[in-house]
């Protein structure tokens, strides 16, 4: 992720937290979400940093895909800022595996937040993410630390359930989650 991070100068992440934070949602997880086929972000495995001065919020490494994805926000198309620059909304793809995490450190929600895709590399984006914290157990990729860093996760309880929703369509994998340890 390393790679990422020293691509995007401090004006580029300056200027897309200027724009990001007018888009960060402030509703709960939606009950029904919407199924897109379109470009976005994947942060399902994303390494984030802390914003400095920011506490509720992270910058997420994410990759960029296309394809079907879920999120609870209408499907909209990938737009161009006034500065030549890709935003697209991050959405989930599910994951084969989960390590569950019971334990108070931070994660990133990322779900249908706001990216900028880096014009060096197009097949990452920065996405800025809300800071969770002391909300239940959540789950990291099983090659996750539980223990360090913050990665981008969802709530335990909202992954499962969601897995239950996906039963009734053919566009996404529909095997429930299996937990790592």
């Amino acid at each position: 992720m390393g790679h990422i991070q020293t691509k995007i100068n401090r004006k580029i992440v300056l200027a897309f937290l200027s724009l990001a934070i007018l888009f960060l949602p402030k509703e709960a997880l939606g009950s029904t979400p919407y199924l897109c086929d379109s470009q976005y972000a994947l942060c399902t495995s994303a390494k984030c940093s802390p914003i400095p001065g920011k506490e509720e919020i992270s910058l997420c490494y994410c990759t960029v895909e296309a394809g079907y994805s879920f999120g609870n926000k209408p499907c909209e198309n990938v737009r161009t800022n006034k500065d030549g620059y890709q935003l697209l909304r991050s959405r989930y793809y599910p994951s084969k595996s989960y390590r569950n995490c019971s334990n108070e450190r931070t994660w990133a929600d990322c779900l249908d937040k706001p990216c900028i895709v880096n014009k060096d590399n197009p097949s990452e984006a920065v996405c800025t993410c809300t800071n969770k914290r002391n909300q239940g157990d959540y789950v990291v990729q099983c090659n996750a630390s539980c223990d360090s860093d913050i990665y981008s996760s969802a709530l335990t309880s909202v992954v499962v359930e969601q897995s239950k929703q996906f039963q009734n369509q053919d566009k996404l994998p529909t095997a429930p989650p299996v937990f790592c340890k």
